[in-house]
């Protein structure tokens, strides 16, 4: 796929042998893991190369495990810029497996209720709440990069706090916290009643 294509549905099946760039405006969009049209079945694997999905007028839902062989970014909206509550969330309910850095940009909330994200780098960015302190967001990364500060995300592993991820032409800058407060949710809860200041770059071009 050589540019940004549009889509319409509710459902959608991704199984490419290179990139996919794909962009929805109007209404909920789920990834799933299997459909039947005209008698063939459809069955979602992923992406050999990069894979951007980005939902500006609805949520973008993850219903099956994605392996991806470049970089991955999942996106709602068009714009984040500050914290608070907003519609349009990314529920994740499988596992993400991206061979790049992997960025998850939500309008709403970053909900999971089953799966893990695996990457390099992950920035994960919302203008509601990343994971809660009952299911935070399970992820297996060496760096990583949250917005706001008090996020809900659980490593197994560890990690080192970067300033930036990018992926597919989405960036999340780390959020920061005015007031010297506790980051401690990081790490899986402590809110430590910090504001933040949420910073995201979103370049939604087509790749060249």
């Amino acid at each position: 796929v050589s540019g940004e294509v549009n889509l319409e549905t509710a459902s959608l099946i991704i199984d490419v042998t290179g990139d996919a760039i794909l962009s929805q405006v109007t209404g909920d969009l789920a990834i799933d893991n299997q459909t039947t049209i005209g008698g063939e079945t459809y069955t979602t694997s992923g992406t050999g190369g990069d894979l951007r999905v980005r939902n500006s007028g609805g949520t973008l839902q993850v219903n099956t495990d994605l392996s991806v062989g470049g970089e991955t970014a999942l996106i709602t909206g068009s714009a984040l810029t500050a914290q608070g509550t907003g519609a349009n969330g990314i529920p994740l309910n499988a596992n993400v497996n991206s061979a790049g850095n992997l960025v998850v940009l939500s309008q709403g909330d970053i909900t999971q209720t089953s799966g893990n994200l695996v990457a390099p780098q992950i920035g994960l960015a919302a203008n509601g709440n990343i994971g809660t302190t009952a299911n935070p967001v399970q992820v297996q990364t060496t760096g990583l990069a949250v917005n706001p500060i008090d996020a809900n995300v659980n490593a197994p592993g560890g990690f080192t706090t970067v300033n930036s991820v990018s992926a597919v032409g989405a960036t999340v800058n780390q959020g920061t916290a005015n007031n010297g407060g506790n980051n401690g949710g990081n790490n899986g809860g402590n809110n430590g009643g910090n504001t933040v200041t949420v910073t995201v770059v979103l370049q939604p071009a087509p790749l060249s």
